[in-house]
């Protein structure tokens, strides 16, 4: 049962990345979301609040990964001053590919489409 749930919300969160990568945040449709993942609204509503739970819960899994791998990265600076540049290049690129293959293609573009105020 749990891994049916856990699959659930692994296509809503998958078809909600595919909605807000199409249309934006704010004119992405959680009925859109739903039928793209092939599930009732209330299949979506018992395992996120609204949007905004859902997007946090794709979001923040790559926000967490990149801050891991900037602590890794201010370590090694810290240790290493004349490796500092090197790193960042690394991380960053690290970053891009572990997000684009955790949650699908795109994931990365997403991240740099959301505004800087958010």
């Amino acid at each position: 049962m749990m891994k049916n749930k856990e699959a659930t919300i692994e296509k809503i969160k998958q078809a909600a990345l595919e909605e807000f990568y199409a249309n934006g945040y704010a004119k992405a449709s959680l009925r859109t979301i739903c039928h793209r993942a092939g599930v009732t609204t209330g299949a979506m509503y018992f395992s996120f609040e609204n949007k905004e739970a859902l997007l946090r819960a794709i979001l923040e899994p790559l926000v967490e990964n990149y801050e891991k791998m900037l602590a890794k990265s201010m370590q090694i600076e810290l240790e290493n001053p004349s490796e500092g540049p090197e790193i960042d290049v690394y991380v960053m690129h690290k970053a891009q590919k572990r997000n684009d293959c955790h949650h699908g293609e795109g994931a990365g573009e997403l991240l740099r489409r959301i505004p800087r105020a958010c």
